[in-house]
């Protein structure tokens, strides 16, 4: 299997959203990049077999693993953005 297709396998969202993320990644603050960091470290360990038994390189689960990290801080900030859009008055 190639780099590409695990990646799409794995992250399920195709080049322009990763691109999104990262874009939304280095927006964030510090503080929020860090707790990304982190989670991109508990997903790299708890996925670790499974990345393994897939023949997923320890590089590709790495940037793998980051990725869905970013994507579930958005995932948990999205709704959050919505509601204080609705609350100002244009």
């Amino acid at each position: 299997m190639n780099s590409l297709s695990q990646i799409q396998k794995w992250i399920k969202m195709d080049e322009s959203n990763v691109a999104f993320l990262m874009r939304y990644f280095a927006r964030l603050p510090t503080a929020l990049q860090i707790v990304i960091m982190q989670r991109h470290r508990r997903i790299l360990f708890q996925k670790k077999e499974e990345f393994k038994n897939d023949g997923v390189e320890i590089q590709m689960a790495s940037w793998i693993s980051f990725v869905l990290a970013i994507k579930s801080l958005y995932v948990e900030e999205k709704p959050f953005y919505k509601k204080q859009l609705k609350r100002l008055k244009f």
